[in-house]
């Protein structure tokens, strides 16, 4: 595990979320992402899902799960069901980038745009030290 690496990782996650290689259900997510942005700025937090095994008392983390705040809308769903999709692929990500997935407390990704409209993703990641790790993606629109 290198905790240098917890950047990058978080950095190349959020550029895919927000490509133009997620396109769903008949529409691109950076769309969606755009028009909510309307209507205020957006958060989508990645929580680790724990899995407790009662025999053991002990604790598991499998991935981590999608918790998404904005105002609903008809692109809320979509939004949604894609988080969800790269929720799933976080670990296998983070593990291609040297990260282990269970030193990850947090993954926190908030959407806003700027004075000229420019979509910004501004990263949080937490670790297992209580360090922080952040980054601003630029986003084309």
């Amino acid at each position: 595990m290198k905790y240098k690496n917890i950047k990058s990782m978080a950095h190349n996650f959020v550029h895919s979320f927000v490509s133009f290689m997620n396109y769903l259900d008949g529409a691109y997510i950076l769309d969606d992402i755009s028009k909510q942005l309307t209507k205020g700025n957006m958060k989508v937090t990645f929580y680790p899902e724990v899995i407790v095994d009662t025999k053991n008392s002990a604790k598991e983390r499998t991935g981590f799960i999608q918790r998404i705040l904005f105002k609903r809308s008809s692109s809320f769903d979509r939004i949604k069901k894609s988080a969800n999709i790269y929720a799933k692929s976080l670990p296998k990500h983070s593990h291609s980038h040297n990260v282990d997935i269970s030193k990850l407390s947090s993954f926190e990704v908030k959407f806003e745009k700027d004075k000229i409209n420019n979509i910004l993703a501004h990263v949080k990641v937490i670790d297992d030290r209580n360090k922080l790790h952040e980054v601003f993606v630029p986003v084309s629109s």
